[in-house]
Parts: structure tokens; C-alpha cells; sequence
């Protein structure tokens, strides 16, 4: 028997021969599958908001039905079990929010990726993947493709990792969102809840999430951009707390729904111009650079009134939100700090080789800071290395993450 686990089943037998014999009771055993359970709870995702009905159960019917085609590359269907199933699933919950709008998905399709295979990097890079899907379907008979790609050892919660889609267009391109990390964080730190309760919070953390990260894509085809409030699902960043899209997002989506017809991503751009534009100018919801250059894009189509004092009012927005420092970075020593920036850097311009070169020292000087490890484990899931030395990179990332709190929000 393995030895940690000994103290504990010992413990478990004597708690049961005393209820039995003497009648009396150990509460540790009690008290620490409360805890597991009060834990799981905190961990489940808040309810995905949009409409009525369970969710094992079909939404119902819309009057505007959008019909979609998925592409799924060889690495998905090999990570994602019964895929086609899983597929189905998403668009149901899809739906169960696009009702809000009296809208709804139908799927026209589900097949491999043709050619995928031939495309060097397709499952690596999202912006590799976007670019050969519309190489590959223009889409003419439908409203949007979505191209299913191979997905990462640690999950981001960036959702430019997860996915990707142009705005005001029908082309999106999501990961599989299965993840060794996680299953073996609440695996470990859950062991005292019984399989299926366990099955059931990998299960609704898995489905939160893969809907999330769709319909947020799906929004930008549709033009919404970024947000700024954290519960919205075009936050920047994914967060098992989002519930569903804010007021003015569901606006704007609404607008560029109706503007589709004909598989066309608009029929009329002036009309959808005029339409969103006045409000746009002064909406305070969305982030604010993303806002303006939305603006600027539609008014080379439909300049309409000029803007009312644009820059006097600028003062008054938020800011753009920006991911902060992360706290357990900012301990680190000034060199650190600024070698750690450095490594981030490199990362996003896309010089893995860079960042990996210049990242080992504080990879090796750093094993117990959370965030140092958390982009080890990103920068060795993004360049190419096998699955067994990606992870034996990420393993002290996943040690970090065993800690129960880690299992959060």
C-alpha cells in the first residue's frame, strides 16, 4: 500500500471498528470530505446566463436560425473523446445563451480537416490555423466556419490562446479544451468525493469553459469587442465566474445579428453603421482602445455626425485594461522582474527560442513562484516539444497547483 495513504485508511478502519464496537465516532474523516466538498463548490463555475432550460435539455426553438460548419484537425478528434458528441453539446449550450436574441445555431456539418495535416504548425498557432480555414472554406453556404484544433497541456486564461476569430466576420478557430493539469488537480485534491462527483465538476468546469471561450469568439465575428467588466464573456481574459454577455454587448450582437442575411456577414455595412455608432461613440463598457478603433473603422463607412468632444471626454473612461504584474512576480528581484518581463515579451512577439534562452535561470531559480513556472509550462507547450519533456516542464507548475487553492476562479 502506496505510504501516504496508509496513516489515512488506517485511521478509516479504526473510526469504522469503533462506530461499530464501542459506538463511538471520528470526525476527521467527516470533516475532511466537508472540506473537499465546500472546495468543489467554490470551484464550479458560475451558471452561464441567457435563457431557460437545464442543460442536458435542447433550447428552444428561435425564429433565426444560423447554420455553422465544423473542420476538426487529427489532434483534436484525438484529444477530444466522441468529439462529434462534444460538438453537438456546445452548440446546444450555445444556443440555450443565443437565445437571448431569439437566435440559434444549426450545424450544417462535422468532418476532418482536410489537408490539415499538410499545414505545417496549424494546430501550434491559432493565426496559422484562422489563415488556412479560409483557405480552406470560404464558407459561401453558411453563416460561420469553425476550425477544431489540437489543445494545449496547461489551460490559458488568455482567450487568444484559446481561440481566435476576426471582427465582423464568419471564420473562428477554438482548442480543444481538455487538460491534463486540471484533471490531476482535482483528482488529487478532491479524492475524498466519490468519482462521479468528481466527473461532475471536471465535466461543468470543461463545459463552462469550451462555451465560454465559443460564443466569445463568436462575438467578435459579430464586431463586439473587449469589455471591461469581469463577469462579461468578452472580458479579456476567461474566468469561471463569467455569466453571460453585459447589456452593451448584447446590444451590439444583437444589431449585427440582424444585420446577417444570406450567409452574409453584413447585408447592409452603412445600416449597421448607422445603427451602432451613436452609441458606440460614448459606450464606457467596452475597452477603451478597442472602442476607438472600432469607431474608426466604421466611420470610414458611415462617418455620420462627427464625434462630440471625443478627447474632453476621454478623461472620464476607464482605462484600457491591461494584465497587471502578477503579485508573486513583483517579490522577485529587480533583475528578475525585469528578466521575467523580457521572457513575457518575447513570448507574444512570438520568439519562443528567445524566451525559452533567456527564461531557464529563472525557471530553475524560481520553482515554487506560481507565475514563473506558469510561463515555463505556456513556453513548453507552445514550441514544439514532445508531450513527455513538455511535460516534465510543466510537472512544477502542476506541484504548485495541487495546492487546493490553486483549484479557483
Amino acid at each position: 500500500m502506496h505510504g501516504s495513504r496508509r496513516p489515512f485508511v488506517v485511521g478509516l478502519l479504526s473510526a469504522t471498528f469503533c462506530a461499530t464496537v464501542c459506538g463511538c465516532f471520528d470526525s476527521r474523516w467527516g470533516e475532511a470530505k466537508r472540506v473537499q466538498q465546500r472546495n468543489a463548490a467554490i470551484a464550479t463555475p458560475s451558471a452561464l446566463q441567457g435563457g431557460s432550460g437545464a442543460a442536458d435539455e435542447p433550447a428552444p426553438r428561435a425564429k433565426r436560425t444560423f447554420r455553422i460548419r465544423f473542420h476538426a484537425t487529427h489532434a483534436y478528434t484525438a484529444q477530444t473523446l466522441d468529439w462529434s458528441r462534444r460538438v453537438r453539446e456546445l452548440v446546444d449550450d450555445a444556443n440555450r445563451i443565443l437565445q437571448t436574441f431569439d437566435a440559434a445555431l444549426e450545424i450544417a456539418s462535422m468532418d476532418a480537416w482536410s489537408g490539415a495535416e499538410t499545414t505545417a504548425g496549424i494546430d501550434d498557432s491559432l493565426v496559422t490555423a484562422l489563415g488556412a480555414l479560409k483557405t480552406t472554406d470560404a464558407g459561401d453556404d453558411v453563416d460561420w466556419v469553425v476550425g477544431l484544433v489540437g489543445g494545449q497541456a496547461r489551460l490559458s486564461e488568455s482567450f487568444h490562446e484559446a481561440g481566435m476569430a476576426e471582427l465582423l466576420s464568419k471564420h473562428i478557430v477554438v482548442r480543444a479544451t481538455g487538460s491534463a493539469t486540471e484533471h490531476d488537480v482535482i483528482d488529487k485534491n478532491f479524492d475524498e468525493l466519490r468519482d462521479e462527483d468528481r466527473a461532475r465538476l471536471r465535466s461543468q468546469r470543461r463545459r463552462h469553459r469550451t462555451t465560454a471561450i465559443f460564443l466569445h469568439e463568436l462575438g467578435h465575428t459579430l464586431g463586439a469587442v473587449h469589455e471591461v467588466d469581469r463577469h462579461s464573456l468578452m472580458y479579456p481574459e476567461y474566468r469561471t465566474d463569467m455569466t453571460a454577455f453585459d447589456e452593451g454587448a448584447s446590444s451590439w450582437i444583437a444589431a449585427s445579428l440582424a444585420h446577417r442575411t444570406d450567409h452574409r456577414v453584413l447585408d447592409d455595412r452603412d445600416a449597421f453603421a448607422a445603427a451602432v455608432l451613436p452609441a458606440l461613440r460614448s459606450a464606457t463598457h467596452w475597452v477603451p482602445r478597442e472602442r476607438d478603433d472600432m469607431v474608426a473603422r466604421l466611420e470610414t463607412t458611415h462617418p455620420g455626425p462627427p464625434a462630440t468632444s471625443a478627447s474632453a471626454s476621454s478623461a472620464s473612461l476607464p482605462s484600457p485594461v491591461a494584465a497587471p504584474e502578477p503579485e508573486d512576480v513583483a517579490q522577485l528581484a529587480a533583475d528578475d522582474r525585469a528578466r521575467f518581463t523580457h521572457v513575457l515579451e518575447s513570448k507574444n512577439s512570438g520568439d519562443l527560442t528567445t524566451a525559452w534562452t533567456t527564461g531557464r535561470p529563472l525557471f530553475a531559480k524560481y520553482p515554487k513562484v506560481y507565475s514563473v513556472q506558469d510561463l515555463r509550462c505556456q513556453l513548453a507547450t507552445t514550441s514544439g516539444l514532445a508531450w513527455t519533456v513538455a511535460r516534465a516542464e510543466c510537472e512544477p507548475l502542476m506541484q504548485l497547483a495541487r495546492d487546493p487553492k490553486r483549484v479557483r476562479k
